[in-house]
């Protein structure tokens, strides 16, 4: 509401000058003599701030204020001026009566990423019988790598608080900037990890790793060399071809002999050698998707514990807690080790859903590896320096997937990409042993390496899409483009760019990686054996029934060898495999993200041709996911960085949701999107529930995905079971 001040002013002021020429005009009148001449009856020359008279004497000269006199009206303008300010805010009732009758939707202001995240703050006003607000004057298109600040866009917004019944805990998500940070750091505090070594082994624990059960404390140094090589190709056949950052050769002729040699001292060695034992015991017990069964026997008669006062045994930790007893004594090592078992370590964390853990571990690995770089580039041309290459990049792809979702701070090492090489996975010597051999063969089979590559490829042209979004849509300083004619011509030729190179990795994969992305139904049921979809913590290798107590009672203490047959070793590909596929679904998914923004917030008549085919493609984009679907599935715990996976899961299930309710994005899906479409949404759906109905119960962040999901899909047959 605007007061024309000047208005006011000249009738104030023209009402006085008016009554001047009334009367004849006059001399000046004399100004006010200072109270010293006053009290003197002397004339004074009234210089300020102290007349000639006081200043001569060095007297106090004091002016004081005017006397009132009949003829004064300045009460009269003042009187004047008040009331017509009265007549402008006597509007204020009816201009509030207007604003009750138009509803407000205000999203709160996240803390915004440079990615444009921002604007989420941009409040929208949907007046009910007022002209929509033209698309000139709103934000075309937004881009947000997270799916956090996507769900503060004001039309996702605006469905998930319709939900009913409310959505617990939804607001938060839009009134804490660092809401996401804080989800990410909820993890593992409900449940404590025991601190116990081998020492604290429990019956079944020493009849699998082949313990006497009478005489002294088990130690690692008692363990019997078969076992030791059996956990060991375990490691390298599940976990190692997923993450491949060590060199089985190299490991086994070289790390274990050196290691068993001295004895498990305290060095890195013998911490990497412990964390190789950990994992392979998570393979072999835990490698489900769902919670991991405990060891912790329970005394009959007592009462069960409460879930807080419960340690969390998952499999491996006497050995995980082994290996934090050493790495105390050379975290500051500046070796190849050193890198490998921060690395090791933060997937052991992962795999008990301890996120914080997991990326403080990934820190740790990328700033040991970048010192190990920049103060010994020797290392880089030596027998090892491959080794340190896929360190290198494995490091690079984490921090990658954490920045993306969370804003997390990069540790520089993104710096030296330009000089470091890709790892060429070549063989460290030629070995005599004819199992270690086959082992090797096995893993070239496997393609591990080459799907690597493909993978360190694949974040490059991540990071690429995020900066480029970023660049033309997202930060301050780009807002001053938001309303430019040319925003959407360069928008389209950037997202044409990037999305031909995207296919073009795509169509440079070899046959044996490449996948027919537009059968989505037929190519993944071909692909991937039957398991049973509707079981989320189906074991990953076998039937879960060798380390079940009920089939260890009665067993010697003999160490169990040769559990995983080699027929399921194939397992582990698969999920290699569903892993690659995903993040090239993931990276579509996150280019036509904005188009899919114009499309929640425009009217469909003013969309064009370029904005209705790139959401088409978002929405195909965002179907069938291989790592939702089994064997990969089952298999949660080979899956790096779960909290990245579980909110994007959450991304794809909103958008599936509004593809059907909203009326501009169901009118695309209908016109736009093959007849297949809706069978393998719902398939993605049913999925994607059940990905996180299987990690919720233990990890805090899809707990919280799961109330959004049961608030979105409460009709769903499978959220009934």
């Amino acid at each position: 509401m605007n007061f024309d001040s000047k208005s006011v002013a000249s009738s104030s002021t023209g009402s006085g000058s008016s009554r001047m020429y009334q009367k004849k005009d006059r001399g000046p009148i004399a100004a006010i003599a200072c109270s010293t001449c006053r009290t003197r009856k002397q004339k004074c020359d009234e210089r300020k701030p102290t007349c000639g008279f006081c200043e001569k004497k060095g007297l106090d000269c004091f002016y004081g204020d005017p006397v009132p006199t009949k003829k004064d009206k300045s009460l009269v303008e003042l009187l004047e001026i008040v009331k017509n300010i009265n007549d402008n805010t006597s509007q204020i009732p009816q201009l509030f009566a207007q604003l009750q009758n138009m509803q407000i939707s205000v999203p709160s202001s996240s803390q915004s990423e440079d990615s444009g995240d921002d604007a989420s703050s941009t409040s929208t006003l949907k007046a009910q019988g007022r002209p929509t607000p033209k698309p000139s004057q709103q934000v075309p298109y937004r881009y947000a790598s997270a799916v956090t600040k996507m769900m503060a866009w004001p039309a996702v917004r605006q469905k998930l608080e319709d939900v009913q019944p409310k959505i617990p805990n939804l607001q938060s998500a839009f009134r804490e900037p660092d809401f996401p940070s804080e989800l990410f750091h909820q993890q593992g505090q409900d449940r404590r990890l025991p601190r116990g070594g081998l020492e604290t082994a429990s019956y079944h624990e020493r009849i699998s790793l082949g313990f006497p059960m009478e005489g002294p404390l088990p130690q690692l140094t008692v363990m019997s060399y078969a076992t030791l090589v059996d956990r060991v190709n375990t490691y390298f056949d599940t976990f190692n071809r997923i993450h491949p950052v060590l060199d089985r050769q190299y490991f086994m002729e070289k790390i274990l002999q050196d290691v068993i040699g001295s004895e498990f001292e305290e060095n890195a060695a013998s911490t990497l050698v412990c964390l190789v034992l950990a994992l392979a015991e998570v393979a072999l017990v835990g490698g489900s998707g769902g919670a991991f069964a405990g060891f912790e026997d329970h005394p009959v008669g007592e009462p069960v514990r409460t879930t807080n006062d419960l340690e969390f045994r998952p499999p491996g930790i006497l050995f995980f807690n082994e290996a934090r007893r050493r790495l105390g004594f050379s975290m500051t090592e500046c070796a190849l080790e050193n890198v490998q078992m921060y690395i090791l370590a933060g997937l052991y964390y992962e795999c008990c859903s301890r996120h914080v853990e997991f990326w403080r571990m990934n820190i740790s690995a990328s700033l040991a590896c970048r010192a190990l770089i920049t103060s010994n580039s020797a290392e880089l041309r030596s027998v090892r320096g491959d080794q340190i290459r896929r360190a290198f990049w494995y490091c690079s792809i984490m921090e990658t997937g954490l920045h993306l979702e969370l804003d997390l701070p990069l540790t520089g090492l993104e710096k030296l990409e330009a000089s470091m090489q890709l790892p060429t996975f070549s063989a460290y010597a030629h070995t005599e042993d004819a199992s270690l051999s086959q082992s090797i063969h096995n893993d070239r089979r496997s393609n591990c390496g080459e799907i690597f590559l493909h993978q360190i490829s694949l974040r490059n042209l991540g990071v690429k899409i995020h900066k480029s979004l970023r660049r033309i849509l997202g930060g301050s300083t780009s807002r001053s483009n938001w309303n430019s004619p040319d925003l959407a011509d360069s928008l389209e030729d950037l997202v044409g760019d990037l999305a031909s190179q995207l296919d073009q990795w795509h169509t440079s994969l070899p046959s044996v990686l490449h996948w027919d992305r537009t059968q989505h139904l037929d190519a993944f049921q071909a692909s991937f054996p039957v398991l049973d979809p509707q079981v989320p913590d189906q074991h990953f290798y076998a039937p879960p029934t060798l380390y079940t107590a009920d089939a260890m009672e009665g067993l010697q203490s003999a160490p169990m060898l040769g559990y995983l047959h080699d027929s399921l070793y194939t397992n582990s590909n698969d999920v290699l495999e569903a892993i690659l596929r995903s993040q090239f679904y993931h990276l579509e998914y996150l280019l036509f993200r904005p188009f899919v923004y114009k499309a929640l917030h425009t009217r469909a008549e003013n969309l064009t041709e370029t904005d209705l085919s790139a959401t088409k493609r978002f929405l195909e984009a965002c179907l069938l996911w291989p790592i939702i679907l089994p064997p990969a599935a089952q298999h949660k715990r080979m899956i790096p960085c779960l909290y990245f996976w579980s909110q994007n899961i959450l991304g794809i299930l909103i958008f599936l949701h509004l593809s059907a309710t909203h009326p501009t994005l169901f009118q695309i899906r209908q016109s736009r999107c093959d007849s297949t479409f809706d069978e393998a949404a719902n398939m993605t759906i049913t999925q994607g529930i059940n990905w996180l109905r299987g990690l919720k119960d233990e990890d805090s962040s899809t707990r919280w995905c799961w109330t959004i999901v049961q608030g979105l899909y409460p009709d769903r047959p499978i959220m009934q079971q």
